[in-house]
């Protein structure tokens, strides 16, 4: 899955996979790459259009959809 790199002060990259509808988010903070399931596209396109890809995240994303570990 290609991870695109995005200007946030919070996210290095995302990446989404629309047939998996999984989104993948690389923070700065870390190595890891977190995987979330069931992310509707329209969600990941919001996702990269918003103004703040932290806020999104916190506010959208974390805590739900399923994290895959």
């Amino acid at each position: 899955m290609e991870m695109i790199n995005v200007a946030s002060s919070n996210i290095e990259s995302i990446g989404y996979d629309g047939f998996l509808l999984r989104l993948r988010i690389k923070f700065l903070t870390s190595e890891k790459v977190y995987s979330f399931d069931s992310v509707p596209p329209e969600l990941h396109k919001e996702f990269m259009e918003s103004e703040s890809k932290g806020r999104f995240f916190y506010q959208r994303i974390k805590g739900k959809y399923d994290l895959i570990k």
